[in-house]
Parts: structure tokens; sequence; C-alpha cells
């Protein structure tokens, strides 16, 4: 189940498995995007040793 999240908002401690599920307003880019790349950037706020602080899956349209 997916809950809605504000930038700023705490989602999970170290070393868990947090999803998300995003979805554009409307279903679709807006009109002065339409064309270029849709880019999500999370800062995990993590600032140690490179390696092992983020794994990502991006799916579309049911497909990785």
């Amino acid at each position: 189940e997916f809950a809605p999240i504000k930038v700023g908002d705490k989602w999970g401690p170290p070393w868990s498995t947090t999803w998300f599920h995003v979805t554009l307003s409307g279903g679709r880019a807006p009109e002065v995007g339409r064309g270029q790349r849709v880019v999500a950037c999370f800062d995990l706020g993590f600032d140690g040793p490179t390696g092992f602080t983020c794994e990502a899956l991006a799916w579309k349209d049911g497909k990785p």
C-alpha cells in the first residue's frame, strides 16, 4: 500500500526497503515539459563512504 510523501518527509530507516509509486499529475507530462526527459532525484542525506547507499529499479508500463 502506498501513501503520499512530500519533500522533506522521513520515509524509512537505514538498511530498509522502501518502494515509491510515482505518477505524473493527470497521467501526462505538462505542456512545458513535453518531449523532455523526466528526472527524479532522491537525496538520501548520506555523506559517508560511497557504496551501499542506494539501489533502484524503475518500471514503466509494468516493465523494468
